[in-house]
């Protein structure tokens, strides 16, 4: 993958971990602006509708959250991402992938936002893309 298409995933991943860190002052309509902006990235509307998602559950809870861990949620999406954004269909290829995805499950131990942000987002696009190429 050329520089340019990194630094555009890259744009969707960081935009979504601003969302929220400022969580308690976005709107529908802030992310329905930024699925736009991204709107010929296949990937934005994953992304930004699961940000959404989180957001409405932070801004409704009344309790002060820590929203620090998201930032290394992302980190690590966007590491995983990256590692293996250009796919082939080696067997070795997929197993790494997936142990890679396992470890960082683990490390947040099992928390319905990863998995989504891992599973059907991250990897969603990475087997996207391997659709692509075949």
């Amino acid at each position: 993958m050329n520089e340019e298409a990194l630094r555009r995933y890259w744009s969707i991943y960081t935009d979504a971990w601003k969302l929220l860190k400022n969580y308690q002052i976005v709107t529908a309509e802030k992310v329905a602006h930024l699925i736009e902006i991204h709107s010929d990235m296949v990937i934005a509307a994953s992304v930004f509708d699961l940000v959404w998602s989180e957001i409405q559950k932070l801004q409704a809870s009344s309790e002060v959250t820590d929203i620090s861990g998201y930032q290394n949620m992302f980190t690590d999406a966007w590491r995983v991402f990256k590692a293996y954004c250009e796919p082939n269909d080696t067997e070795d290829y997929w197993d790494n992938l997936s142990d890679t995805i396992i470890k960082a499950r683990e490390k947040y131990e099992y928390r319905d936002f990863v998995i989504k942000l891992f599973y059907y987002v991250t990897l969603g696009e990475i087997e996207r893309l391997s659709k692509m190429e075949v």
